[in-house]
């Protein structure tokens, strides 16, 4: 997939299995969130979170994941915000060299993720 600029892809549901109730995903048609960077906090020289704009019609589950993609480079992420919150919450690690994480670390607030 091609995308033109950073865009929220939504792939995996969560699903209950069995008596222990651990979560296993499925792959589903990829839906796609605009949303903007609207907060970004190094938290080690290695890792930094991203508070982004959770989208009105953006629902998840806990433990469901999302894919974020800039051109034709994608990457998933745990969400690290509950379901509830108004934003989402993204713990990043910064790869020396990535294709993604480097400018997720860099861009500006209010980068538009469309």
């Amino acid at each position: 997939m091609s995308l033109p600029d950073i865009a929220i892809i939504c792939r995996a549901n969560p699903i209950n299995c069995g008596k222990n109730k651990r979560l296993i995903t499925v792959e589903t048609k990829s839906d796609i969130y605009p949303s903007k960077l609207l907060e970004r906090c190094w938290i080690s020289q290695k890792a930094f979170e991203i508070r982004i704009e959770k989208p009105p019609q953006f629902t998840y589950e806990p433990g469901q994941r999302i894919c974020l993609g800039y051109n034709s480079v994608e990457r998933e992420y745990s969400m690290a915000s509950p379901p509830g919150d108004q934003d989402l919450l993204l713990c990043i690690r910064n790869v020396e060299g990535g294709r993604l994480s480097p400018q997720l670390g860099s861009a500006p607030l209010n980068t538009r993720f469309t």
